[in-house]
């Protein structure tokens, strides 16, 4: 029988039931948006070995195969949802590898293109073994009670399910303690930066025709950046035409969007893996804590809650509940924030060399980039390009003062950006200590900045006639002028 060239072969002592060991597994995805219509299917190939020998000693071995669309898998939540599987037996080790790589080198060809999907654990709906490992739900039920204060359990799992929820609306995922789980396993770091490469590349063929439209060898460069960044990121497309052109990417604007979102995945990854695959007899909540390497206290009483009050426009005495914030808004919950000394010794280095001011000042940010926030701490603007003056007012975050970490001493401003304009019933936001040092005042805005202008170590925006800023605003460009001293709960 010809092994090359085909990918089937004749069945060598079937067996109902072969049980097996897993030699190798490639889990792999293809996408492609082209003439309004797209594909997202998926395909897993499987090398097995029979644990029990046949004839002549000799262990039976099976190519296992499972392709499918990917959206549909991830709808109907089964391993058989839409799916096709299929085997083919072969008694030597040597024929079985050979009509493996053949497999896979002809799904990895440019025709087929499909990509690798990088994933830390596969989904329970792919692969031929069903799953072993113990789910979230049956780890809680074994689970020793977490002894967290109750507010800093609601108020950890509120970052969790708001950044879940962002980016379950344009990724095929979920966010669990465990990471990021899509319909094909939960997804690695190195994956989630393998389609922020791809976001590079493809805003630098947009950047080289900003000013002219797309001629057809660029739309097809386009076309093709926009299937392998799917491809590498597994997403529910949608069959309609109207959805397909909505998953194009195709502006700075949508790049910017994915680049955030991609953000968002990979802090999630960052705070999850480390934990990941470990025993622990700890609760679903204790483990999401955990996974966020920083240390929330609540705040009841003392001196840093009257801080917070008089940072807030309060008095500095009296109860939360007679605190009066902008729309209503009032101060649920007060946490101290503790990331570990290598941000504290840095900001104090930077606080002594700049021997100025170091205020407590309030940063707003959508409740889905607090979880980041938290973990990692404040990130400066990278955008391709973003130097560019004629691209920076593109930005789906622009700044008046250009790509720099924003503060405020002003509830209302903070406000506004934590809940990104829109309606909430519950939101959330940092106050920082921030070395300003010395500042430059602008009355006009500066969208291109990267840096304080020189001899200064920070850029205000003074409001007053005249000025395009109605509140101060306070903007620096190195992330050790600031430490994060105290994560603010709002409701409404």
């Amino acid at each position: 029988i010809s092994l090359r060239g085909t990918l089937f072969v004749r069945a060598l002592t079937p067996r109902i039931y072969f049980l097996q060991d897993v030699l190798r597994q490639d889990i792999l995805q293809a996408t492609a948006l082209a003439n309004n219509a797209n594909t997202n299917k998926f395909y897993c190939v499987e090398l097995h070995r029979s644990n029990e020998q046949f004839d002549e000693r000799k262990f039976m071995y099976r190519i296992w195969t499972q392709h499918g669309r990917t959206d549909e898998l991830a709808a109907t939540g089964k391993k058989k949802g839409g799916c096709v599987c299929e085997t083919r037996y072969m008694s030597e080790l040597g024929d079985a590898e050979i009509l493996y790589e053949d497999i896979l080198e002809s799904k990895l060809s440019e025709d087929k293109g499909y990509r690798r999907v990088d994933v830390v654990s596969a989904s329970p709906l792919i692969g031929s073994k069903p799953r072993t490992t113990t789910t979230e739900g049956d780890a809680d039920e074994a689970a020793e009670p977490s002894t967290l204060h109750p507010a800093v359990q609601s108020i950890v799992r509120f970052l969790f399910e708001e950044a879940s929820e962002i980016i379950m609306k344009s990724v095929a995922a979920k966010v669990t303690s465990r990471g990021i789980e899509t319909p094909l396993g939960l997804l690695s770091l190195d994956q989630i930066l393998a389609g922020e490469r791809v976001l590079f590349d493809l805003d630098s063929v947009l950047h080289e025709h900003e000013c002219r439209s797309l001629d057809a060898v660029t739309k097809r460069k386009v076309e093709a950046l926009n299937s392998e960044f799917y491809s590498l990121i597994p997403a529910v497309l949608g069959k309609t035409k109207r959805e397909v052109m909505t998953a194009v990417i195709d502006s700075p604007q949508a790049i910017q969007e994915k680049l955030e979102l991609l953000q968002m995945m990979k802090d999630i990854s960052k705070v999850t893996t480390a934990s990941f695959g470990q025993q622990t007899h700890q609760s679903e909540i204790d483990r999401m804590y955990s996974a966020t390497g920083a240390k929330l206290e609540r705040v009841e009483n003392g001196v840093a809650l009257r801080e917070i009050f008089t940072t807030l426009g309060g008095s500095g005495t009296g109860p939360v509940t007679q605190l009066r914030l902008p729309n209503g808004a009032k101060l649920a919950n007060v946490f101290k924030v503790s990331r570990g000394d290598r941000e504290r010794n840095a900001f104090r280095e930077a606080s002594r060399r700049l021997c100025g001011e170091t205020p407590l000042l309030l940063h707003g940010s959508r409740s889905a980039n607090c979880l980041g926030i938290l973990s990692r701490g404040m990130l400066l603007p990278t955008l391709p390009h973003s130097a560019d003056k004629a691209r920076a007012p593109a930005r789906s975050d622009f700044g008046y003062l250009g790509a720099g970490l924003y503060f405020t001493a002003s509830p209302a401003v903070c406000l506004k950006y934590a809940t990104a304009g829109r309606p909430a019933s519950r939101a959330v936001a940092f106050a920082a200590r921030v070395a300003l040092g010395s500042v430059k005042r602008f009355r006009q805005v500066s969208p291109w900045l990267t840096a304080a202008p020189d001899g200064h170590d920070s850029c205000m925006g003074v409001a007053g006639a005249g000025s395009d800023w109605t509140e101060d605003e306070y903007a620096i460009y190195n992330t050790s002028q600031q430490q994060l001293e105290y994560l603010l709960e709002f409701t409404w």
